[in-house]
């Protein structure tokens, strides 16, 4: 039998060591908050999670928010 998406994703995530988040260049709060908090998890569950946006520059309104300083705009910016 197939696995549901859910049951796809989580065995992903599961197998998986190092996850690569994105979100578009034109990015809103929903997106930069939503990238935050799944990376959050994912070092809950030990797993190493980097948060990439192409040309990211954080804007002054979402300053306060844990670790928004720990998105990168290029890849060079991911540690391996």
């Amino acid at each position: 039998m197939a696995l549901t998406v859910k049951e796809q994703i989580s065995k992903t995530l599961q197998e998986s060591d190092n996850i690569l988040i994105v979100f578009k260049k034109k990015y809103n709060a929903d997106a930069l908050s939503s990238a935050l908090a799944l990376k959050l998890i994912l070092e809950k569950m030990e797993k190493k999670a980097d948060i990439l946006c192409d040309g990211f520059e954080l804007d002054s309104y979402y300053a306060f928010l844990p670790n928004s300083q720990t998105v990168v705009s290029e890849l060079e910016g991911v540690k391996q």
